[in-house]
């Protein structure tokens, strides 16, 4: 097992996992192993698993108990890699609802995760809050086979005036914006429908912000710096976006964010002890710091009328990071910047504990 290793200011440094020294766990030479990845963004993963204190004991426990996380096949990171995507599919996009037919609840919405949950009475019903998708990722997971999507295909296929291609790529997609754009907002809200029951119960989580800090960088077709205050550095330079405005109260509970529901996203930063919310990691130098939360998918009537009934465009790269060398320059740089405006807005000695803890992750 992972043992602790020297730090470079001399002391030891202890093995972390949630945010818990540990000295011996089943997933710590995996997480070593990968903490030498290659690839973009891993590192930053491998480090918020080490650092995210939001994912409680009693979540990890139930993680650690047969069938609460997939099977591991070999002691190395690939492997772990592996089921950490398989825990997203299998663990988060479960039915939600007791008229779904099924017994097990999403990961996020269990009693395991209620530490996390936003109390009702923190929020205020009037301020709204507002969910960025990837108009090209909700195609293609809708169209990929794995969902009755006859009904979306049919709408899609009249107003282009051609059928489907099989694969859904940037182009097919262009031509998808094209034709409901033209078509007026109805259109695009009945697209965003249409995608969402395709998906149906087993969507994903959805991530939201408060609409009145992102919504005026919505409002014309590009929508990149609304990409780069999210932290969105995912999306690619020409995908789509659709946007949905909503009271809390259609959102059902709330939930502070773990990186347990980020799957491979290694652009999210955890938010320190003590707030009450996520917290985004801007792309860029100078943007505010945005609260961010997630909730079960909204779905039916509500669905498709709160869809803003626009489409935007990421039509600049919201971070450029095309190779290993500048990856790990543009991830140490940005994480380390939002460590210490973390430290400057929330001066906390738990905050600033929890900093020099982890301050040489990724």
């Amino acid at each position: 097992m992972e043992k602790p290793v020297d730090g470079t200011d001399g002391v030891v440094a202890l093995s972390y996992l949630f945010d818990r020294p540990r000295n011996d766990h089943p997933w710590l030479d995996a997480l070593s192993e990968l903490d030498r990845s290659s690839a973009i963004g891993e590192p930053q993963v491998t480090a918020n698993w080490r650092m995210d204190h939001r994912v409680d004991p009693s979540r990890e426990d139930i993680l650690l108990a047969p069938g609460g996380f997939p099977k591991i096949t070999n002691p190395g990171g690939e492997s772990f890699r592996q089921a950490r995507r398989n825990y997203f599919e299998q663990f988060l996009c479960r039915p939600v609802g007791t008229d779904s037919g099924s017994s097990e609840l999403p990961a996020y919405l269990t009693d395991a995760n209620l530490g996390n949950r936003i109390p009702a009475e923190r929020i205020s019903p009037n301020h709204d809050l507002l969910h960025l998708a990837s108009l090209n990722t909700l195609l293609r997971r809708a169209l990929s086979g794995r969902y009755d999507a006859a009904d979306l295909e049919l709408e899609i296929e009249s107003g282009m005036g051609r059928s489907l291609p099989t694969t859904i790529d940037a182009t097919t997609v262009d031509r998808i914006a094209a034709s409901v754009r033209s078509a007026g907002e109805e259109s695009v809200r009945r697209l965003a429908g249409l995608i969402s029951d395709t998906l149906g119960p087993t969507e994903p989580h959805w991530w939201a912000a408060f609409a009145y800090e992102v919504e005026a960088h919505i409002q014309g077709e590009d929508w990149t710096e609304a990409a780069v205050r999210l932290g969105l550095g995912h999306l690619k330079p020409g995908d789509w976006l659709l946007a949905w405005r909503y009271s809390p109260r259609d959102a059902g509970p709330l939930y502070r964010p773990t990186v347990l529901e980020t799957a491979d996203n290694g652009f999210h930063f955890p938010s320190p002890p003590g707030y009450g919310y996520g917290i985004t990691m801007p792309l860029a130098a100078g943007r505010p710091l945005i609260r961010e939360l997630v909730h079960a998918p909204l779905k039916g009537a509500v669905c498709a009328e709160t869809c803003l009934g626009r489409l935007g465009r990421i039509a600049q790269p919201p971070v450029e990071v095309n190779n290993e060398n500048e990856s790990n320059d543009w991830f140490r740089s940005r994480r380390e910047l939002h460590r210490r405006r973390l430290n400057e807005s929330i001066d906390t000695a738990p905050v600033r504990d929890w900093i020099r803890r982890h301050r040489n992750r990724a």
